[in-house]
């Protein structure tokens, strides 16, 4: 006897309840091939008991996060090995994105301590080693840099803010002219190897050195001020009270901003240069 003439159908309202799914879920599936129905003359669809079996294993491969586009090759036309290689695929791909999980925790302790040190004090400075540093450069403030060498990088690096975080490059001016800025991205060197970012011949290579930093929290720019150029005076001025003199460019990474309800926004973050 024929197994569906033994098996009772089900209307799609009644076998979604039964599965637990909405019947919008069962078409979505019956589109990608991974559930048939049987369409009546009335266009009623009746689902079989035996469908159930490969939804289940679906649903099991919807746990590994395989897209519905791969379910049905890995069910109905492959092995046992191509299905564990795919599967191996998925395993390694959720390392990579629970690696990314972990760096976001642990870059919020490290922003909540940091916060919690300077709750009203303003600012701190210190004296420290930092690791090797890589810059992307991105805009000169008023316009993006036309260099197609960064836009061929630059989505790699967006989705890994906030450990990649958003810095400005500040020249010093060459006698009494302007310093120069620059707006773009900054990563430690061991995170961007160890998370396969891709460093071009863009990519401005800082290397390990000693360097005076200041933290920022809550410094107030007030609507019309240039707060760029008002953040390297203040900077300035911290070192030269300790009759420090900066080597090179001055880097600010910004944490976060926030407004008042006047307007007036403040800026968390830090500015650091190498000393000798």
């Amino acid at each position: 006897m024929d197994r569906d003439a033994q098996e009772k159908p089900y209307r799609i309202g009644e076998y979604a309840r039964y599965m637990g799914v909405t019947p919008d879920f069962l078409k979505h599936y019956e589109q990608f091939g991974l559930v048939t129905p049987r369409v009546a003359e009335n266009g009623y669809r009746y689902y079989p008991f035996h469908e159930s079996s490969r939804l289940m294993d679906c649903f099991a491969l919807r746990g590994y996060g395989v897209p519905l586009r791969d379910m049905r090759g890995m069910l109905l036309e492959g092995g046992p090995e191509d299905y564990l290689n795919k599967l191996d695929e998925r395993a390694a791909a959720l390392r990579r994105q629970i690696a990314v999980e972990q760096a976001v925790v642990q870059e919020q302790e490290r922003l909540s301590r940091w916060m919690a040190h300077l709750k009203g004090r303003g600012e701190d400075w210190h004296v420290v080693e930092l690791p090797e540093l890589l810059f992307l450069p991105h805009t000169d403030l008023r316009t993006f840099l036309d260099d197609p060498r960064i836009y061929a990088i630059l989505s790699d690096w967006t989705p890994y803010m906030p450990m990649v975080k958003s810095c400005l490059r500040i020249t010093p001016p060459a006698g009494d002219g302007a310093p120069g800025f620059c707006w773009g991205l900054s990563v430690e060197a061991d995170f961007a190897q160890a998370h396969g970012l891709p460093v071009g011949s863009i990519v401005e290579r800082l290397p390990a050195r000693k360097a005076f930093v200041l933290d920022y929290s809550g410094w107030q720019v007030s609507p019309g001020e240039s707060p760029l150029r008002l953040h390297y005076e203040r900077f300035l001025s911290r070192m030269e009270a300790l009759r420090l003199h900066p080597v090179g460019c001055v880097y600010l990474t910004v944490l976060f901003h926030t407004h008042d309800e006047k307007g007036a926004r403040r800026d968390y973050g830090s500015m650091a240069a190498a000393i000798e």
